[in-house]
């Protein structure tokens, strides 16, 4: 019996088929991640276009406790923004390792489903329908296996598991 985590993902070994599957599934989670970082690193951008804009010259009370306190602030931010920059750029050149892998597959179907489903989110059910002629959901599973074998030999050696009974 294998194991599995709270997404129902294998967390150890299994097929290839198995392997490539969570492998390609780190592109969307990569995506994500890269979308949110980004917005982050926009939210930061913002805030320090604000602090920049105030009017420091007129007359105020002083609230905080030294004047370097704005100017490290607008510091501390553009820092933040850079590092979240920085991060969304590495998910989204990993996601990018993913995508390319997915397009040096043989089979022309094999890119079209993990493509579909991967990258643009498509359910395997709509995929079985928009199939020219439909076919039916067993088809396309089968088919999806046989896509994330092929996969599985365009995963670096690195990252797959050596638990695995073949390696």
């Amino acid at each position: 019996m294998r194991m599995v985590d709270y997404e129902g993902e294998y967390l150890e070994g299994g097929s290839y088929a198995d392997q490539a599957h969570r492998w390609v599934r780190k592109y969307q989670q990569l995506m994500a991640k890269a979308r949110h970082l980004r917005s982050i690193a926009e939210q930061q951008a913002e805030e320090v276009g604000i602090l920049r804009g105030m009017d420091y010259s007129r007359p105020v009370v002083q609230v905080s406790p030294s004047q370097d306190a704005i100017p490290d602030a607008v510091a501390r931010r553009l820092e933040i923004k850079e590092r979240m920059d920085r991060l969304a750029d590495d998910a989204a050149d990993r996601a990018r390792e993913i995508s390319d892998a997915i397009m040096r597959l043989a089979d022309e179907r094999h890119q079209t489903i993990l493509l579909a489903h991967y990258v643009e989110g498509v359910t395997w059910e709509r995929l079985c329908t928009d199939c020219e002629p439909e076919v039916t959901y067993r088809t396309m599973m089968r088919w999806r296996k046989l896509a994330l074998t092929e996969l599985y030999s365009e995963i670096p050696h690195v990252e797959r598991m050596p638990e695995h009974h073949a390696l």
